[in-house]
């Protein structure tokens, strides 16, 4: 066999092998084929010949383009946004990837299809020819270097720009192939291969090339890494290694291509599947061995903004990878985007055009939809289960932006409606109005597996809905981290201009005075300090927590260096709620592991949203180490944040925004101060005039205080949405005679609750086995006790004389703890006696007693009775048999003085029927 042979006969095998392993197909030979393949191709010219309105505009930018003027790039243009008529640079070359796509596509759809060794140039093809020379010059001015500041058109801002020139130069070189000539295509293919060798070279530190693969810049590298590996395969002997590079970022399959330190250390799937560290578990803070899937639940870790564009990156991948091979690559992924779709539902505010932005960065026009997600979300789940659902939601679901202010939004680009939108099967979906719901309820240790620990619910889906976002995760796996642990915000639907953004983070408002006045428009601060949030504020003089005077981001105590440690989560049509412990959200990796120079001893919130009375209250215990600093004992502030100034009378708050109104009672401790702050000059910022940006975020807070300042303080506070018009809620604190449990009475909206909370300061609290407490309201009152165990079965037992009701753990109960240990029920379902059959006990004393106990029955026949006594979990202790001589009347007295203390249940039956069943105190 001849060398040639020989060598294709390897190449031959090694692609043979690609396909068996990895499920690669062959790239194909004809161009175009990023996007536009064969059947692609055809349907939008289809487009084209019938003058829809896809093609109309997108013809219409590209005309402007066509005639535009290519600026020159260098370092002092590189941050310059050009005017109409020039085609620049601008954000990391967003600006000429605009460009490309509109007349490149524009270009593909107007070519000749002849077989001229010129090619078939248009004015499209002639401008990007254009834009090409400028790269090319740019490029050998400016080649790649890891110690000249990144002044290079790829490494621009830390690398950024490789989304966008990885695009861009492989859809240049692919579309216009016939036209670019031998020289020009042969410059194109060096950068190219420059790059691509540049980037993968550990040395040069290119940021986030092996890790982070939640984050927007490693995503930046796996894009780039494709669009030029398969625009260049046939031409280049890198395109395999750089397909595979992008690969192995994505899916984590490794090919011989590559060598060892072109592999990154984590990939995308496993975001998802399992596998991601955390930055506690890098440290010697965290589980030293935990891995996590933060993306199972499809809510992207670096929220609906960056997390969304990575979204549409990664969808982009997909299409690249069919286009190009024919492979439908997004079965690998199919999981992760049918959650995605559904997440994508739950975060839009009830007008349907609002998205939740908490732990954004990178949103520019506020909390608006991004449409093109949405729609690239139909079109990968097209032909699925799950397709007509995200078509429903793209085409028929979510609404046009329509604000005074600001009125852009964030449409699909011209270039994206021409190549994704079709008419598809649409089905209105029926999802519950909370999500995700929880796999697991109930921890006593690190989970696994188990998403960001944010979730989200509403009253229902009407417009005017009430709508709230919850962050319990701590676990920091990426980049643009918001130190937010705690934090939740409240919407509340408002059809007249825009949702009313009730409770807010300070951060996630514009920050730019009027402009952004009504908390949807504006940029956000891009600071991710959790004194920004509506969580526990701790300031301890940097004793612990030293804030750096360049570092801000710790402002109020939280880091990035803590793991998540739930212990309840439940959603259901209920109610949803949820505990954790979020005392690691408050470590930092620069103090000893010693717990004793910790300044925060623990913090733990409880949330419990009450659907049918649309309230929200949250239980917070929180213990701090005794103070020796010179400034007294540390400060321990909760914090509520609004976009106006709020009402403050004695311990409740009233925020007003547009036509909505909120409610704040402080219900424990009875004696709290409340101050409020305008955030617009913010007394927070101790580090100079430079961050005014950050802190003076045009937001009002109040902040809630105990005047002592006590170590330990427990919180509770009840939140009421509501119109204008609403009546503000009544509430009245509780705690149970055993002072193991402690809570609220609320009148609202014409319902009455009452709600308990297990009070135990315990990571993981024993769950509560009795529970009694005063009670003389409404029959109709709905309880709610939090913390009891799971699963298990109660008796609830009203003393009317007495007027009590006492819970408690039986196997002989008649209500069911739910899996995350919460028990709901009205007074009027619930029996004196359970199961008293036909008789019942004339008397049972003393009731607490000390183990000398009497038992009456009455109406009985001369027969024998039996006596049984059964503990809490249903273990039978006592069995005994008494002859009943009289008739009519049983009374007999016993010593149970050897029983534990404790709850019993005794039951007394004869020989014909079973008649009567008691609880008993001892």
């Amino acid at each position: 066999m001849n060398t040639a042979l020989r060598i294709n006969f390897i190449l031959l095998l090694n692609f043979i092998s690609i396909v068996l392993l990895f499920g690669q197909q062959p790239v194909i030979s004809i161009r175009p084929r990023i996007f536009l393949d064969v059947n692609t191709k055809t349907a939008l010219l289809s487009k084209k010949a019938n003058g829809q309105k896809e093609w109309l505009a997108l013809k219409a930018e590209a005309d402007k383009y066509a005639t535009s003027t290519v600026i020159s790039w260098d370092p002092n243009t590189a941050n310059v946004f050009g005017t109409a008529g020039q085609i620049f640079y601008s954000y990391c070359g967003s600006s000429w990837e605009d460009a490309t796509l509109s007349l490149g596509m524009a270009h593909q759809m107007t070519k000749a299809n002849s077989s001229d060794p010129n090619g078939n140039p248009t004015t499209y093809s002639n401008k990007l020819i254009d834009l090409a020379d400028e790269i090319i010059r740019a490029y050998a001015q400016y080649p790649p270097s890891s110690s000249n500041g990144g002044i290079n058109i790829f490494q621009f801002n830390s690398t950024y720009a490789t989304r966008h020139l990885g695009k861009t130069v492989s859809v240049i070189y692919d579309w216009c192939y016939d036209e670019l000539g031998t020289a020009r295509k042969a410059s194109l293919l060096h950068i190219m291969e420059d790059w691509f060798n540049f980037m993968r070279n550990p040395s040069n530190n290119v940021y986030q090339i092996q890790d982070h693969p939640t984050g927007n810049y490693y995503f930046g590298q796996v894009i780039c890494s494709a669009y030029m590996g398969y625009a260049l395969m046939g031409d280049s002997q890198y395109a395999q290694q750089m397909i595979d590079f992008s690969r192995q970022r994505v899916l984590g399959t490794q090919n011989s291509s590559l060598k060892a330190s072109d592999l990154a250390h984590n990939y995308f799937k496993q975001s998802y599947t399992k596998g991601l560290p955390t930055a506690a578990t890098q440290s010697y803070l965290g589980p030293s061995k935990y891995v996590a899937a933060p993306q199972i639940d499809g809510i992207p870790v670096q929220g609906w903004a960056y997390g969304g564009a990575t979204n549409n990156y990664l969808i982009d991948y997909c299409f690249l990878v069919k286009s190009t091979t024919t492979e439908i690559i997004a079965d690998s992924l199919r999981s992760y985007f049918d959650k995605a779709s559904e997440a994508l539902v739950h975060a839009n505010t009830p007008n349907r055009f609002q998205i939740d932005n908490s732990n954004d960065n990178g949103s520019f026009v506020g909390s608006v939809e991004d449409y093109s997600l949405a729609l690239r979300l139909a079109a990968v789940s097209e032909g699925r289960a799950a397709g007509p659902y995200a078509q429903y939601f793209y085409s028929n679901w979510i609404q046009p932006v329509a604000l005074t202010d600001f009125n852009i939004g964030y449409p699909a680009k011209n270039w994206e409606a021409m190549l994704y939108e079709k008419t598809r099967a649409a089905t209105a979906f029926n999802y519950p109005p909370y999500y995700p719901i929880p796999s697991s309820n109930v921890f006593t240790s690190v989970p696994v597996n188990t998403g960001l620990h944010k979730f989200y619910m509403r009253k229902d889906w009407s417009a005017t809905s009430s709508w709230c976002t919850l962050n319990l995760g701590v676990q920091a796996y990426d980049d643009h981290k918001h130190n937010n642990a705690g934090h939740f915000k409240i919407i509340r639907g408002d059809v007249h201009d825009g949702d009313d953004h009730l409770l807010v983070g300070a951060n996630e408002m514009g920050n730019v005075g009027a402009f952004g006045k009504n908390g949807i428009e504006g940029p956000t601060n891009y600071a991710d300090a959790c004194s920004y949030s509506n969580t526990l504020y701790i300031d301890d003089f940097n004793d612990y927590d030293v804030q750096y005077q360049d570092y801000p981001a710790t402002k109020g105590g939280q880091t990035s260096i803590g793991y998540d440690e739930p212990t309840h989560e439940e959603q259901n049509d209920n109610f949803s709620y949820f505990r954790a412990d979020l005392t690691s959200a408050y470590f930092v990796s620069y103090a000893s592991p010693d717990t004793s120079t910790r300044t925060l001893k623990y913090f733990h919130r409880s949330f419990l949203y009450l659907r049918n009375s649309d309230i929200y209250l949250v239980y917070d215990q929180i213990l701090a180490k005794n103070s020796t600093n010179p400034a007294g004992q540390y400060k321990k502030h909760l914090r509520w944040h609004f976009l106006e100034s709020p009402t403050i009378n004695g311990n409740n708050i009233t925020a007003t925004k547009d036509n909505s109104k909120l409610f704040i009672h402080t219900v424990l401790p009875v004696s709290v101060a409340i101050g409020a702050v305008n955030e617009s000059n913010n007394p927070d910022n101790t580090f100079g005039s430079a961050y005014n940006y950050q802190f003076n975020t045009y937001t009002w807070r109040a902040e809630v205080s105990v005047p002592t300042n006590p170590l330990k303080q427990d919180f509770l506070t009840v939140i009421q949405p509501g119109g204008l018009t609403a009546t503000e809620m009544i509430t009245k604190s509780i705690v149970t005679q055993q002072n193991n449990m402690e809570g609220s009475t609320v009148m609202v909206n014409g319902n009455s609750e009452l709600i308990l909370f297990n009070s135990s300061p315990a990571k993981y609290p024993v769950p509560i086995t009795i529970a009694t407490y005063s009670f003389n309201g409404p029959a109709n009152t709905s309880h709610t006790l939090c913390g009891m165990e799971p699963n298990q079965v109660y008796s609830i037992v009203y003393d009317s004389v007495k007027s009590t009701v006492t819970a408690t753990q039986s196997a002989f109960g008649n209500f069911t703890a739910s899996p995350a240990g919460a028990i709901s029920f009205i007074l009027h379902n619930v029996k004196a006696n359970p199961d008293p059959g036909v008789n019942s006990f004339e008397g049972v004393y003393p009731n607490p007693n000390n183990g000398l106990v009497t038992l009456s029955l009455t109406n009985l026949n001369k027969e024998t009775v039996s006596v049984e006594v059964f503990d809490a979990i249903g273990k039978r202790v006592i069995n005994t048999s008494i002859d009943n001589n009289t008739g009519a009347q049983f009374k007999q007295s016993f010593d149970w003085t050897g029983l534990s203390k404790g709850v019993y249940v005794v039951r007394m039956s004869t020989t014909s029927s079973t008649k009567a069943v008691k609880m008993i105190i001892h």
